[in-house]
Protein backbone atom coordinates (compact mmCIF):
# COMPACT_ATOMS: atom_id res chain seq x y z
CA UNK A 1 0.00 0.00 0.00
CA UNK A 2 2.84 2.38 0.78
CA UNK A 3 4.22 2.08 -2.76
CA UNK A 4 0.83 3.05 -4.22
CA UNK A 5 0.35 6.02 -1.91
CA UNK A 6 3.95 7.14 -2.45
CA UNK A 7 3.51 6.74 -6.20
CA UNK A 8 0.29 8.79 -6.17
CA UNK A 9 1.82 11.52 -4.02
CA UNK A 10 4.94 11.39 -6.16
CA UNK A 11 2.84 11.88 -9.29
CA UNK A 12 1.09 14.90 -7.79
CA UNK A 13 4.47 16.30 -6.69
CA UNK A 14 5.85 15.82 -10.20
CA UNK A 15 2.92 17.75 -11.73
CA UNK A 16 3.24 20.51 -9.13
CA UNK A 17 6.99 20.73 -9.81
CA UNK A 18 6.25 21.18 -13.51
CA UNK A 19 3.82 24.01 -12.75
CA UNK A 20 6.36 25.61 -10.44
CA UNK A 21 8.94 25.45 -13.23
CA UNK A 22 6.65 27.49 -15.48
CA UNK A 23 6.15 30.12 -12.79
CA UNK A 24 9.91 30.12 -12.16
CA UNK A 25 10.43 30.78 -15.86
CA UNK A 26 8.04 33.74 -15.73
CA UNK A 27 9.90 35.09 -12.71
CA UNK A 28 13.20 34.81 -14.58
CA UNK A 29 11.72 36.70 -17.53
CA UNK A 30 10.69 39.54 -15.19
CA UNK A 31 14.13 39.51 -13.54
CA UNK A 32 15.79 39.96 -16.92
CA UNK A 33 13.73 42.98 -17.95
CA UNK A 34 15.78 46.12 -18.28
CA UNK A 35 14.74 48.78 -15.76
CA UNK A 36 15.94 51.33 -18.31
CA UNK A 37 13.27 50.16 -20.76
CA UNK A 38 10.31 49.69 -18.43
CA UNK A 39 11.32 51.67 -15.36
CA UNK A 40 12.12 50.67 -11.79
CA UNK A 41 8.51 50.95 -10.59
CA UNK A 42 7.07 48.76 -13.35
CA UNK A 43 9.79 46.14 -12.97
CA UNK A 44 9.33 46.05 -9.19
CA UNK A 45 5.56 45.76 -9.61
CA UNK A 46 5.90 42.89 -12.09
CA UNK A 47 8.45 41.13 -9.90
CA UNK A 48 6.19 41.54 -6.87
CA UNK A 49 3.25 39.98 -8.73
CA UNK A 50 5.27 37.09 -10.16
CA UNK A 51 7.19 36.38 -6.93
CA UNK A 52 3.93 36.30 -4.98
CA UNK A 53 2.58 33.68 -7.39
CA UNK A 54 5.82 31.71 -7.14
CA UNK A 55 5.82 31.89 -3.32
CA UNK A 56 2.22 30.70 -3.03
CA UNK A 57 2.78 27.79 -5.39
CA UNK A 58 6.10 26.90 -3.75
CA UNK A 59 4.41 26.79 -0.34
CA UNK A 60 1.62 24.62 -1.79
CA UNK A 61 4.18 22.17 -3.16
CA UNK A 62 6.06 22.05 0.14
CA UNK A 63 2.78 21.33 1.97
CA UNK A 64 2.06 18.43 -0.38
CA UNK A 65 5.53 17.00 0.13
CA UNK A 66 5.50 17.42 3.90
CA UNK A 67 1.89 17.15 5.07
CA UNK A 68 0.66 14.55 2.61
CA UNK A 69 3.48 12.31 3.69
CA UNK A 70 5.77 12.12 0.67
CA UNK A 71 8.92 13.02 2.59
CA UNK A 72 7.83 11.02 5.65
CA UNK A 73 7.02 7.97 3.52
CA UNK A 74 10.33 8.22 1.70
CA UNK A 75 12.10 8.39 5.06
CA UNK A 76 10.19 5.36 6.38
CA UNK A 77 10.91 3.37 3.22
CA UNK A 78 14.57 4.42 3.09
CA UNK A 79 15.95 4.93 6.60
CA UNK A 80 19.38 5.68 5.11
CA UNK A 81 17.87 8.83 3.54
CA UNK A 82 16.62 10.23 6.88
CA UNK A 83 19.41 12.81 7.28
CA UNK A 84 19.05 13.95 3.67
CA UNK A 85 15.29 14.37 4.14
CA UNK A 86 15.76 16.35 7.35
CA UNK A 87 18.17 18.66 5.52
CA UNK A 88 15.74 19.06 2.61
CA UNK A 89 12.93 19.94 5.04
CA UNK A 90 15.16 22.49 6.75
CA UNK A 91 15.84 24.00 3.33
CA UNK A 92 12.06 24.20 2.78
CA UNK A 93 11.77 26.30 5.93
CA UNK A 94 14.66 28.55 4.90
CA UNK A 95 13.24 29.01 1.40
CA UNK A 96 9.82 29.87 2.85
CA UNK A 97 11.35 32.53 5.11
CA UNK A 98 13.41 34.02 2.28
CA UNK A 99 10.45 34.08 -0.11
CA UNK A 100 8.21 35.73 2.48
CA UNK A 101 10.87 38.33 3.20
CA UNK A 102 11.40 39.07 -0.49
CA UNK A 103 7.65 39.18 -1.07
CA UNK A 104 7.18 41.66 1.79
CA UNK A 105 10.05 43.77 0.51
CA UNK A 106 8.61 43.91 -3.02
CA UNK A 107 5.15 44.73 -1.65
CA UNK A 108 6.54 47.63 0.42
CA UNK A 109 6.07 51.27 -0.50
CA UNK A 110 7.57 51.43 -3.98
CA UNK A 111 8.08 55.19 -3.80
CA UNK A 112 11.15 54.51 -1.69
CA UNK A 113 12.64 52.14 -4.27
CA UNK A 114 15.67 53.04 -6.29
CA UNK A 115 17.61 51.23 -8.96
CA UNK A 116 20.25 49.99 -6.49
CA UNK A 117 17.62 48.43 -4.19
CA UNK A 118 15.89 46.78 -7.14
CA UNK A 119 19.18 45.41 -8.50
CA UNK A 120 20.10 44.03 -5.07
CA UNK A 121 16.68 42.39 -4.70
CA UNK A 122 16.92 40.91 -8.21
CA UNK A 123 20.32 39.41 -7.39
CA UNK A 124 18.91 37.92 -4.19
CA UNK A 125 15.94 36.38 -6.06
CA UNK A 126 18.25 35.01 -8.77
CA UNK A 127 20.50 33.36 -6.16
CA UNK A 128 17.49 31.91 -4.34
CA UNK A 129 16.12 30.46 -7.60
CA UNK A 130 19.48 28.76 -8.22
CA UNK A 131 19.37 27.26 -4.74
CA UNK A 132 15.80 26.07 -5.27
CA UNK A 133 16.79 24.55 -8.64
CA UNK A 134 19.55 22.57 -6.94
CA UNK A 135 17.20 21.54 -4.14
CA UNK A 136 14.56 20.40 -6.67
CA UNK A 137 17.08 18.24 -8.52
CA UNK A 138 18.10 16.58 -5.27
CA UNK A 139 14.46 15.89 -4.37
CA UNK A 140 13.72 14.48 -7.83
CA UNK A 141 16.74 12.16 -7.56
CA UNK A 142 15.57 11.03 -4.12
CA UNK A 143 12.05 10.46 -5.39
CA UNK A 144 13.27 8.47 -8.39
CA UNK A 145 15.48 6.32 -6.16
CA UNK A 146 12.53 5.70 -3.85
CA UNK A 147 10.17 4.73 -6.66
CA UNK A 148 12.74 2.35 -8.10
CA UNK A 149 13.05 0.65 -4.72
CA UNK A 150 9.26 0.53 -4.22
CA UNK A 151 8.63 -0.97 -7.66
CA UNK A 152 11.27 -3.62 -7.17
CA UNK A 153 9.43 -5.19 -4.26
CA UNK A 154 10.90 -7.58 -1.79
CA UNK A 155 11.58 -11.18 -2.64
Amino acid sequence: MMATKTSNTAGVCWLEHQTLEHIKGALRVALNWSDDEIGVDQKRSSLAFTLQSFRRHFERLMAIEEQDGYLREVSEGNPQAHEQIERLQAEHDRFRMQLRSLDARLQSDFRTWGEAELDSTCEEITLLLREIDSHDLEEIDLLQDTLQHDEGGEG
